[in-house]
């Protein structure tokens, strides 16, 4: 006896057999992600369906009295499944990233129950709650009762880092600079330490068209017109090189800023790069949230010494 799975939950248990003679092409090329075509011996009807963990559990996909009329054009969200078995994916994720977590036919997880698996287990033919066939990769299949997990406690000690990304161009930027002041050495910042190789490699990467990464800013309090309008919270030796760079006080391939073509020039100041603008929520410069986001955006890498990150701390400890 085999038991039969339908949409509506309900379960028939009956005598099965394997349909000899031909079978429909769209559903020979399913065979071997286990979905196949089957008769009800018991009530003779045909049907088109997947095995489930063993011979004794079928999941009905499509069931009529008579052989043409039964329903072989079932979507299967995805040209994976009725051109390549969902076999293919073993050319492109099995070696790079093999499945972690697998699951069995008929198991029910985050996206549905499922139907069926590729070879390598990299993608799962899944039924939603709808009664929707999809096509998922196991990265984004997850145990069913997920939201019963316990949540990461992070909100409670990490500070928040609300910071805006857009793009500018550097000559927007060299404007900033010079009309309304951005102050590039503040007291938490490290002092100058790239050397001119690396100074003449950020200008090959924006020549080249290369991303070099954000420059974070924050806008301070503009009570004194002498004191510039922003400062560089992450980013100062870009931003110090850039700066450097068409103040002609090194040299690019032999040649000053001032001294290169117009054509050239033109394409360095329109070159885009990433700004993060730090938000104060309150509008108003906080010195405490400008230190936090230091730290944050700088213990996560390799770059930054000890020291320069130590004296930040301390920095942000006597203001609490």
């Amino acid at each position: 006896m085999t038991a039969l799975h339908y949409e509506d939950g309900s379960v028939e248990n009956c005598e099965i057999g394997i349909v000899n003679g031909k079978v429909p092409e769209e559903v020979e090329k399913c065979c071997k992600c286990s979905v196949g075509l089957w008769r009800n011996l018991t009530n003779k009807t045909y049907l088109l369906a997947a095995m489930g963990k063993n011979s004794e559990r079928l999941y009905v996909l499509s069931e009529a009295k008579t052989y043409d009329r039964l329903n072989t054009n079932i979507d299967y969200g995805c040209p994976i499944i009725a051109n390549a078995n969902l076999s293919s994916a073993k050319k492109v994720s099995d070696d790079v990233c093999p499945p972690t977590h697998l699951y069995n036919i008929g198991d029910n997880t985050s996206r549905g129950i499922v139907i069926a698996y590729s070879d390598n287990r990299c993608y799962y033919y899944i039924k939603n709650p709808r009664g929707e066939y999809s096509v998922f990769h196991w990265h984004e299949v997850f145990d069913a009762d997920c939201q019963n997990y316990e949540r990461l406690d992070v909100a409670s000690n990490t500070p928040s880092v609300p910071i805006s990304y857009f793009n500018m161009c550097i000559g927007e930027l060299f404007h900033k600079k010079w009309y309304f002041g951005i102050d590039d050495h503040p007291e938490y910042q490290r002092s100058d330490v790239w050397t001119l190789e690396q100074q003449v490699n950020l200008i090959d990467s924006i020549f080249n068209g290369i991303p070099i990464g954000a420059i974070v800013v924050c806008d301070r309090d503009w009570k004194d017109e002498n004191e510039p309008y922003e400062e560089i919270i992450d980013g100062k030796q870009r931003f110090k090189a850039i700066i450097d760079f068409v103040s002609d006080k090194f040299l690019y391939r032999g040649k000053l800023y001032s001294k290169l073509h117009p054509f050239d020039r033109q394409k360095f100041t329109n070159a885009q790069i990433s700004i993060g603008e730090l938000y104060f929520p309150k509008s108003k410069y906080d010195r405490k949230r400008v230190l936090e986001t230091f730290i944050k955006l700088n213990i996560g890498g390799t770059s930054m010494d000890k020291e320069t990150i130590d004296r930040a701390k301390m920095m942000l400890y006597n203001l609490e």
